[in-house]
């Protein structure tokens, strides 16, 4: 008798447990708790890395009619060695003409993105996908202009729904999944002044318009609606998980930006209202991008440090916790100034109390910026290896 109580007793703890787990978030990816993000019932202290190609890779190999070079798992392997414990990547592929598999084979298109998925939880590293990656790229693959995506109506929010609940609900289950990103930057090309200012390129042999008019210009009314939605349809379907905007910090100009349509410095108090604007609900964190030159833009902060405790202060005020989607210093790690630089980045996201953050990048060769950033087991920019190792409390 006695076994047969414990035995019925361990039944009810373990399902205790699990109702917890739905309850609180723990047991399932990352959740947030009282304005924290938590892991496993333990808060996060997680800082990982971009690995913007790791899908688009086979995707565009697949367009291509080429054989997957498997590129992409070697370079998991090596992210895995390092103790990387997880990537932000694009979902998105990147020109219209990169959208071919997806819409001659859907299901050859995502079992091009299980593959990505099924390594990454063989490999125990947490995933962060963008899922539209580009602010125009949809629409001109549609042949609508950029500022459709702010009508509920338009073709591309039509298909910006039906492929958001397509990814969200293939992948939800898989404990590999960490959170869902909207897209990069989106907020950066909105209320440009000046009538031809942030239009986007316009390449006819890419799938985009021959040229570009007025209505290729965005707005945070455009933009706005698409984050809420593609927000209520990530907690619809997966209640745990946070949503992030993939935004940069915000431009030291952005409310200007948007009520006056100048490019006046914005004061301390207005640049707090757009960071709160720029996240709005039910996205339920603060997003940033981290670089040098856009931290020490702000002309009432002193440095990149008093940047970080800025939107901290916001992020504490709105119960959002931060996630800095990209940080880093661009070019040769042998030069002091950017390895300074770094220094600095770093130890203001430790003086800020930083849980989860995303250096830019891993596996991206192309240097057409004029800029390198890619971070490589070789190389003097493998130092970064070493400071997320730190980061994460490992050395």
């Amino acid at each position: 008798m006695a076994r047969i109580i414990s035995i019925f007793l361990k039944l009810a703890l373990t399902a205790l447990y699990f109702q917890c787990a739905i309850l609180f978030g723990a047991g399932k990816g990352l959740y947030i708790k009282d304005g924290r993000f938590y892991k496993d019932g333990k808060a996060v202290n997680a800082h990982g890395i971009n690995y913007f190609n790791v899908f688009l890779t086979i995707n565009n190999a697949s367009v291509k009619g080429r054989e997957d070079d498997m590129s992409w798992k070697r370079g998991l392997e090596t992210l895995s060695k390092n103790k990387v414990p997880f990537i932000r990547f694009s979902v998105f592929p990147f020109y219209p003409i990169n959208w071919k598999l997806y819409l001659e084979d859907k299901e050859a298109y995502f079992s091009n993105l299980d593959k990505v998925v099924r390594e990454a939880e063989r490999l125990n590293i947490g995933l962060i996908p963008s899922v539209f990656w580009v602010h125009y790229t949809l629409q001109d693959l549609l042949k609508e202009p950029v500022s459709a995506i702010g009508k509920e109506n338009s073709k591309t929010r039509d298909f910006m729904r039906t492929y958001a609940r397509e990814v969200i609900t293939r992948y939800k289950d898989s404990p590999a999944i960490w959170g869902w990103e909207f897209g990069n930057e989106f907020a950066l090309a909105c209320d440009l002044p000046g009538e031809k200012t942030g239009l986007p390129i316009a390449i006819a042999s890419l799938g985009m318009p021959p040229a570009r008019s007025k209505a290729d210009k965005l707005k945070r009314e455009d933009v706005y609606p698409a984050y809420i939605e593609f927000a209520k349809i990530a907690k619809s379907l997966d209640k745990t998980r946070p949503v992030f905007t993939g935004d940069a910090i915000i431009r030291s100009t952005a409310y200007n930006n948007r009520y006056k349509r100048t490019w006046d410095k914005d004061s301390a108090e207005e640049s707090k209202i757009m960071l709160r604007e720029d996240n709005p609900d039910p996205i339920d964190t603060i997003t940033i991008h981290a670089y040098k030159d856009a931290m020490l833009a702000f002309k009432w902060t002193g440095g990149i440090s008093e940047s970080f405790q800025f939107a901290k202060a916001v992020s504490d005020r709105v119960g959002k916790p931060i996630f800095v989607g990209e940080w880093g210093i661009p070019n040769s790690m042998e030069d002091p100034e950017n390895i300074r630089y770094m220094e600095e980045i770093v130890s203001a996201m430790k003086a800020a109390k930083i849980q989860l953050s995303a250096v830019w990048v891993f596996g991206l060769k192309d240097h057409s910026t004029g800029q390198k950033w890619d971070i490589s087991q070789d190389g003097d920019r493998n130092i970064y290896f070493k400071k997320l190792r730190e980061l994460n409390g490992l050395e």
